[in-house]
């Protein structure tokens, strides 16, 4: 029997999230752009977190399994923006020391840019991250997290926008999302990596 419910995610839950965030993401980009070993990265992505945890214009959430000790009951977590009527934010953050700020830069720029070539100013739900623990995986949790913004983008008859690794594409596309653009970059010693862009429709547009 799934156990997993969602509830919302607190600043108490940052440390537990950071260490779901560094142990699922190891493509190529998140280790050289944030590398998890540095503590300049980990403090920086805990200020971040703290203060978009508190941002009203974020649904961030979590999942729990009750059933598991209470200090390791986080299996999953998301953070999915509401709609603000203020368009594609382009401006991007100081980064941390540690990490690779050229690469920072060019990628995230180019995500900006594509979604704003692909949104304008249309408000939207965008799915910002989504990251599971990886020996929770295959149990559901990422879905409960798809679920929970996809049916506040169809209560609000609002589009749905994401970026995904070529590994969660098939995810998405459950979800009714489709591909829309591609932003890639060369990362020294690794060769190209990129994230395709997907856009859900908003729920009249597809009936």
């Amino acid at each position: 029997m799934n156990s997993l419910a969602v509830l919302p995610a607190t600043p108490a839950d940052i440390p537990i999230l950071l260490d779901i965030y560094f142990t699922s993401f190891t493509n190529p980009l998140a280790l050289v752009a944030f590398p998890p070993s540095s503590t300049s990265v980990q403090s920086w992505w805990a200020a971040m977190l703290n203060d978009e945890i508190q941002d009203p214009n974020s649904l961030f959430l979590k999942v729990v399994d009750p059933s598991l000790p209470e200090d390791g009951q986080i299996v999953a977590w998301a953070k999915w923006n509401r709609p603000h009527g203020k368009g594609i934010d382009m401006t991007l953050p100081e980064w941390p020391q540690d990490g690779d700020s050229e690469l920072a830069t060019r990628f995230f720029t180019g995500l900006a840019k594509e979604h704003e070539r692909v949104m304008g100013s249309r408000g939207h739900y965008y799915l910002e991250i989504l990251a599971t623990s990886p020996v929770h995986q295959k149990r559901g949790a990422g879905s409960i997290l798809m679920d929970a913004g996809v049916r506040s983008a169809d209560e609000e008859g609002v589009e749905a926008y994401l970026e995904a690794s070529p590994v969660s594409v098939g995810l998405y596309q459950k979800y009714g999302f489709e591909e829309v653009g591609k932003v890639e970059v060369d990362i020294k010693g690794h060769g190209q990596y990129a994230n395709l862009c997907m856009r859900r429709k908003a729920l009249e547009k597809r009936e």
